[in-house]
Order: structure tokens, then C-alpha cells, then sequence
């Protein structure tokens, strides 16, 4: 775990849900998105400070054998899983730096084909939160579990905690389809 946490901490800098080992299998995997041409958006200001959308990458997201992909090189998100979370939103799972074991994002998807990936934040949940959900917690924040329905609660209960908080979602990736 110390291997993984380093890992993430030097790749976002922030506290996350982590497995060694997958926890969505092939059976529960769910497609919500259409494969097709995106372009990733970052957020950016113009010259004048409003806040504007910077296109970083446009390409082909595909879906082979039961896992998302995309042809972006700076992209963590390859090989994403998806399943099911709740009513308008998904975890996604995505390898980590060749198998080094695997993220778990929260995944919205929108009515015109746009989806976004939200690293949800461990550190806000409460040490007998994550003692009851069974989660091992670093030093760093990093969250990991073998357990898929432990991961999904410990997930869900991040994403309650960023609403109850009132900021506004930030997204790791935002996708806009092209065609």
C-alpha cells in the first residue's frame, strides 16, 4: 500500500480510493458512455480572468472488451470499468501506472453525451468512517479496500460529504462529444 500511496500522492496530491486488485468484474460493468470522438476540457481564464474551457486533447474514446479506452497519452483514465453507483452517477475503476493496482473515480454522465470524472476525496471522511467501512488510511489520506461494496459506500459517502460542503464538483477530466 505504501508503493500505491506514493504513487498517487505524486501523481494528484490528493487523498483517494485505491484497490491492489480490481472490484468491478466484467459481469457488473455497465456502458453509459457512447464511444465516439471527445475533446477533454480544462478549466482556464482568458485574458481578461473569466473563466473559460481550454480544449487539452481531442480523440477517439472506445469501448473493447468490456473497458473504456482513449487515444490521449496524458491521460490516467485508460482502460476505465464502469458500474453502477446511483441515480446519475457511476464508479469508474482504471489501472494505475501499469497495473499497479487501480483508482476509483465518481463518473457523471449528461443527456448530450458530455461525462466527467471526480477523484472523490478520502479525507473527508471520519476516522470511524473509514474504521467502519473497513478501509486501510495512509499517512498521505489514501484509502484502499478489497471490498467492492465497502469501496462503493466509502465512494458515495465521499461524494454526500463534497455536496453537504456546497463547492461545486471538480472535475479530474471533463469529456465534451464532438461526434
Amino acid at each position: 500500500m505504501r508503493f500505491l500511496a506514493v504513487l498517487l500522492g505524486a501523481v494528484w496530491l490528493t487523498a483517494c480510493f485505491a484497490s491492489q486488485n480490481p472490484l468491478i468484474s466484467e459481469a457488473e460493468a455497465v456502458f453509459p458512455i457512447e464511444p465516439g470522438v471527445y475533446a477533454r476540457l480544462e478549466p482556464d481564464e482568458d485574458a481578461a480572468g473569466n473563466p473559460v474551457s481550454r480544449e487539452v486533447w481531442r480523440g477517439a474514446l472506445r469501448l473493447e472488451n468490456g473497458v473504456y479506452d482513449i487515444d490521449d497519452p496524458d491521460s490516467d483514465f485508460t482502460a476505465m470499468r464502469i458500474a453502477r453507483l446511483h441515480d446519475g452517477a457511476f464508479i469508474a475503476q482504471t489501472p494505475l501506472n501499469n497495473d499497479a493496482g487501480w483508482i476509483y473515480l465518481l463518473l457523471y454522465v449528461y443527456p448530450n453525451g458530455d461525462f466527467g470524472l471526480v477523484l472523490p476525496d478520502c479525507s473527508l471522511l471520519g476516522e470511524e468512517e473509514v474504521a467502519g467501512l473497513g478501509l486501510a488510511r495512509d499517512g498521505m489520506g489514501l484509502c484502499e479496500t478489497e471490498d467492492a461494496a465497502a469501496m462503493r459506500e466509502a465512494v458515495m459517502l465521499a461524494e454526500r460529504r463534497a455536496a453537504e460542503g456546497g463547492e461545486p464538483v471538480e472535475f479530474a477530466s471533463f469529456f465534451r462529444r464532438i461526434e
